[in-house]
């Protein structure tokens, strides 16, 4: 069985005598790369998710053989780590530009961040925008999850969108252990980042998970004793005409992709980071410029990756969630 989409070839075909080249040289389209004829087609999508975790280097949490990190979700046997979120591999030269980003962060700082562009071997990693917190869940539950989920996310009716970043800063973990080099995402017209945010929390309040950012009280929705009811939402929620979503938390804030960490606070406090030359020149002239398109969500399961592909037409009739 094939692993990559790509067409084969016939051994059965007859083998022709090649014609002689033209002379005459061939058209490029516009945004082709023409520094390589021979570049191969990039990967199918779906090839990343065949190989989405890393080698196992050993069987208990040590921190030594991780740059110091410390696992934040202990092991437990029976449960299956499961995180949600939103992938993006960057071009070559999206990499080259945040690489350039990180090395300027450096300038000065007393610990070096530790990238999370690349592998220990030098392979390029996928960047996501996390829509759930680390979870764990047991294995009766796991292939429910990912089912109700599915069906969830595509009755929510949130459209392919695109996301900008408009500054750097610094975001610490939830046990603070490590601290992160961000990219914090602008907030979006759409809504589409805390619409879908909704979603995932909702489904892992239902498994007894904990939400990705806590709703603030004041504007927290009425719970229904039954998910059902929960889900299917309101029509009344929703105008037809600038369609606004008043029953969801705004975290526009809290979007972010990490780039690197560290695991100690930055010297150079919280702020401060978006006025080094180096940084602030990349963030205007690169950065805030230019844009990334989402058009599905990952659930990652253990070692298993399921992508749900957002709906390219909205329904007639507003989703189960109600957004």
């Amino acid at each position: 069985m094939a692993l990559v989409d790509y067409p084969s070839s016939d051994d059965d075909t007859p083998t022709e005598i090649a014609e002689p080249r033209s002379n005459k040289k061939r058209k490029r389209s516009v945004g082709s790369d023409q520094s390589d004829p021979t570049t191969l087609p990039p990967l199918p999508s779906a090839f990343h998710d065949l190989y989405a975790s890393s080698t196992r280097v050993s069987t208990r949490d040590d921190p030594s053989l991780h740059n110091g990190r410390k696992r934040a979700t202990p092991h437990i046997e029976g449960n299956w780590p499961t995180h949600v979120y939103l992938e993006w591999h960057p071009t070559p030269t999206e990499y080259k530009i945040l690489d350039d980003l990180i090395d300027a962060a450096n300038e000065g700082a007393d610990e070096p961040i530790q990238t999370l562009l690349r592998s220990s071997l030098g392979t390029p990693l996928p960047l996501h925008i996390s829509l759930s917190r680390p979870l764990a869940l047991s294995t009766l539950q796991k292939d429910s999850f990912v089912e109700q989920l599915e069906k969830a996310l595509k009755a929510s009716n949130v459209r392919p969108f695109s996301v900008r970043f408009s500054s750097v800063s610094w975001e610490v973990n939830y046990e603070s252990t490590r601290w992160f080099l961000v990219l914090r995402a602008e907030k979006l017209e759409g809504n589409q980042l805390n619409r879908l945010l909704k979603v995932c929390n909702q489904i892992a309040s239902d498994f007894d998970q904990p939400p990705l950012y806590a709703e603030p009280a004041s504007v927290k929705s009425e719970r229904s004793s039954s998910p059902k009811d929960r889900w299917r939402g309101s029509k009344a929620r929703v105008s037809k005409g600038k369609r606004k979503y008043l029953d969801i938390a705004d975290f526009s804030q809290h979007f972010h992709v990490s780039l690197g960490w560290r695991l100690a606070a930055p010297n150079d406090g919280l702020e401060l980071i978006n006025t080094l030359p180096g940084v602030r020149n990349i963030l205007q002239s690169s950065i805030k410029a230019s844009e990334v398109f989402f058009d599905k969500v990952k659930i990652k399961v253990g070692n298993s990756v399921a992508a749900v592909g957002l709906p390219r037409k909205l329904e007639e009739e507003s989703g189960l969630m109600g957004i």
